[in-house]
């Protein structure tokens, strides 16, 4: 995934395997795909909590498409 297909996920325009980002503040990151919704949080103190929640969302989704596929 490229910087630009992560900045699109953020402004809520892309998606990551079909999971869209409605919310992103506050040290949260939240994706929702229907009627499916995963969190990460991190708080405002973390300095990088927008990419360590995106990894943790990027892991749980894949794993979640793994199952869905499997």
């Amino acid at each position: 995934m490229q910087q630009e297909d992560i900045d699109l996920i953020y402004k809520n325009i892309g998606d990551y395997k079909g999971w869209t980002c409605p919310f992103i503040g506050l040290g949260s990151l939240v994706m929702r795909k229907g009627n499916e919704e995963i969190k990460a949080n991190r708080g405002l103190e973390v300095s990088n909590w927008v990419v360590e929640c995106w990894y943790e969302l990027k892991n749980d989704i894949d794993k979640i498409e793994k199952r869905a596929t499997a």
